[in-house]
């Protein structure tokens, strides 16, 4: 029996999970899906389809297909009859899909109506979780954008060109489809056209944008935020089958060299980074190794790492790397800084997705650590994939798990001053579109860099793009206003212009902070740290290129009488705390801290005629941002405060009942903190607003700990109250 043989692709690897049809009623079809043939698959399926050979599963297969060959505008409309026709349950994974697929055509609400669905179904994945606690993801990405300018490179072709990577100060490594020897013929059947092979071209100046060029509008293709070209509604064969010699533009031609037959076998090779000493090379190739071929189990010919030497100018002496498998891919290598550290994406036991980034210390020469998962800051169960570590040392992925504006997005790791990882940014628009946009380099000594997309504006199906990165900085310091010390570790939040909380950083051991901004945007900016005070400023960038702004911050270090209180600490040596509760024994609500019954000091009158009816606002799942649907809530107190100049309030802040009481208190005082700043920005006097924490012991329903309650009910807890305390 002759075993099946599978191609994983390098330009999808790590992109795409496998799949094999279950009946769809069309036998070839599906033969082909099962083959990781998805262009042909795609041929029968639509073929079956004008002859009316239809069924649910079919229309979930070529929607698959065409989702695998990351064609998503493609997908959507197969997705939809999809869901339409099943009588069955839409599995999750094919949930969030359709969702992705839909942000292809920038139809935004649709997708988050499908994500809302999939963490309904699945509220354990960390994909659905992350969409419910950006649900302003739109807003914060666009706070991310617009700092760099874009260029498609002069030696793309109409073939796919991808994964750059820097060759010393003068070249970039590439990977192509293309063929300038014109001997070649193998047609990859996933995708329908050729292998990959490496490639290196010079850097040209003229490949960025320039300032001249800024200033006349040469920039970027059309920006997320603006339309796009309307892709056609009319479904027909749009696999293109691509020449067996994909030629280059005549005028590049001669600049773009194959690397070395020793290195570009018959099979895909792609992904190649070099050391700073120019001596060795890494790079990825399916499972071919001293000319043998290797699969799975199942037929599968997955992807491994290798390196070569260069020697006599010649690249050669292909090893492969220790960690490998037959069973499981490893690709897409990056060196950190001190090159004693490989970062690569696999899918290998560990894995928390469908690929994950993980790093092996190079310990000397072809000897290496055991993999390390880069964990769940990081990882999610999407893909995660093409690491790369900058001049500067900060990390760079693609990641599609990771909420962002359609299929891959580009982020950046953001490491605190310990290096231990704090968040993942979506470094926004034009890098990021609608479509998929991964392998980000940057030279960050001239803030120029390269990455790619498949955006609809490219001349083949994946290009390579230059940018220039418009580079903007905010720096300063925190400082004790009563004893004249730095303060480290201090909050600096940045909102938008609506009070929305979009960003935050902390300062540094020494009490100082830098951090890129976006040109052209105004910001409110506030300094604080537990047990102090808030600070707050404004600052409008600029379009200047470099311009650093310096804001500093003065906060002063306060008694948190509202957190003693609420953890039925009495520090008032004349009786109960008189800012935050008062004892009685009967006036309800009440709250119980530590067997006592705490009511919050209410004006009896206002209470009693109902005259101010203040609605609560609510927070997500551990996290204590302001939520976008809690502005206007916020907005009817703010006015209503500036309407009655007298009146004062205090802020209940609570948690649900998940996660340990520690963890809760802390949490809750962050929404007071949250809270009460949102307020004071917005021009109320801080002297009039105070607030206290509850932790999870302010319950309005039933869900406390080991109850299985629905997100719904957990949701009302989540919240922050406003209580009149004087008017």
């Amino acid at each position: 029996m002759k075993t099946k043989q599978i191609f994983l692709p390098l330009l999808f690897l790590l992109t795409t999970s496998i799949t094999f049809a279950q009946g769809s009623g069309s036998n070839k079809g599906d033969k082909h899906f099962n083959k990781l043939a998805y262009a042909e698959a795609i041929e029968v399926y639509l073929n079956d389809v004008n002859k009316a050979r239809t069924s649910p599963i079919l229309y979930r297969n070529l929607a698959d297909s065409y989702y695998n060959n990351a064609m998503l505008t493609k997908a959507v409309k197969w997705y939809k009859k999809y869901t339409e026709t099943t009588e069955g349950k839409v599995k999750p994974k094919h949930m969030f899909r359709y969702a992705q697929a839909l942000k292809a055509y920038k139809n935004y609400k649709a997708s988050d109506q499908w994500m809302n669905k999939f963490y309904k179904e699945v509220p354990e994945d960390s994909r659905g979780q992350y969409y419910v606690d950006n649900k302003s993801y739109l807003s914060k990405i666009e706070f991310n954008s617009g700092r760099h300018t874009i260029k498609n490179v002069k030696f793309n072709t109409s073939a796919p060109e991808f994964a750059p990577a820097y060759l010393g100060e003068n070249e970039i490594l590439f990977s192509s489809v293309r063929d300038t020897s014109g001997v070649r013929s193998f047609d990859h059947m996933w995708t329908k056209s050729g292998f990959t092979d490496i490639f290196s071209t010079p850097i040209s100046e003229d490949e960025f944008v320039n300032e001249k060029q800024k200033a006349l509008g040469i920039e970027s293709d059309s920006m997320i935020f603006k339309e796009y070209s309307k892709v056609t509604k009319k479904d027909s064969l749009v696999i293109k089958h691509y020449s067996k010699v994909a030629k280059s533009d005549s005028s590049v031609k001669s600049e773009v060299k194959k690397i070395g037959k020793k290195v570009n076998s018959k099979y895909n090779e792609s992904t190649a980074i070099v050391s700073k000493d120019g001596a060795t090379m890494y790079f990825t190739r399916n499972n071919y190794t001293n000319k043998k071929y290797r699969t799975d189990d199942e037929g599968v010919n997955r992807l491994k790492l290798y390196t070569s030497k260069l020697v006599d100018g010649v690249w050669g002496n292909i090893e492969e790397l220790p960690f490998n498998s037959n069973d499981y891919s490893v690709a897409h290598p990056a060196l950190n800084v001190d090159e004693k550290r490989l970062y690569f994406a696999s899918d290998m036991p560990g894995s928390l997705g469908m690929s994950d980034i993980f790093y092996v210390n190079v310990l000397g020469e072809n000897s290496y650590g055991e993999p390390i998962n880069l964990g769940e800051k990081v990882n999610t169960e999407g893909r995660e994939t093409y690491p790369f570590i900058s001049d500067k040392g900060r990390l760079y992925i693609a990641s599609d798990g990771h909420v962002g504006l359609g299929g891959l997005d580009v982020f950046e790791v953001k490491q605190n001053i310990q290096g231990s990882i704090t968040k993942v940014r979506n470094v926004g628009d034009p890098i990021n579109s609608s479509m998929d946009d991964f392998a980000y380099i940057i030279n960050e000594t001239n803030s120029t860099g390269y990455f790619t997309s498949n955006r609809s504006t490219g001349k083949g199906s994946d290009d390579i793009y230059s940018f220039t990165k418009l580079a903007q900085y905010l720096k300063g310091n925190v400082i004790n206003e009563t004893t004249n010390e730095i303060v480290p570790n201090a909050t600096i939040i940045f909102k938008d212009s609506q009070g929305e909380v979009l960003d935050s950083i902390y300062t540094d051991s020494k009490g100082n902070y830098r951090t890129e901004i976006s040109p052209n945007t105004q910001y409110i900016l506030s300094a604080t740290k537990e047990n102090y005070s808030i600070d707050n400023d404004s600052l409008q960038s600029t379009d200047e290129a470099n311009k650093e702004f310096i804001r500093d911050f003065v906060i002063n270090e306060v008694i948190d009488e509202h957190a003693l209180c609420a953890n039925g600490i009495n520090h008032n040596p004349k009786g109960l705390c008189p800012i935050c509760a008062t004892q009685h024994s009967s006036d309800k609500p009440y709250y119980m801290v530590n067997g006592i019954k705490y009511y919050p000091k209410v004006n009896k009158e206002a209470r009693k005629n109902n005259k101010y009816l203040i609605e609560p606002i609510y927070f997500n799942l551990d996290k204590d941002y302001i939520r976008k649907g809690a502005i206007s809530k916020l907005e009817n107190v703010i006015k209503l405060m500036k309407e009655n100049s007298k009146l004062m309030i205090e802020v209940h802040s609570f948690c649900d009942s998940r996660n340990s009481g520690n963890y809760n208190d802390d949490l809750s005082t962050r929404r007071a903190k949250q809270t009460i700043e949102y307020i004071i920005t917005r021009g109320i006097n801080p002297s009039r607003i105070n607030g206290k924490a509850f932790g999870e012991l302010g319950l309005v329903n039933d869900c406390g700990d080991g109850v299985d309650c629905p997100e719904s009910k957990h949701d009302m807890n989540r919240r922050s109250e406003f209580i009149i305390i004087s008017e």
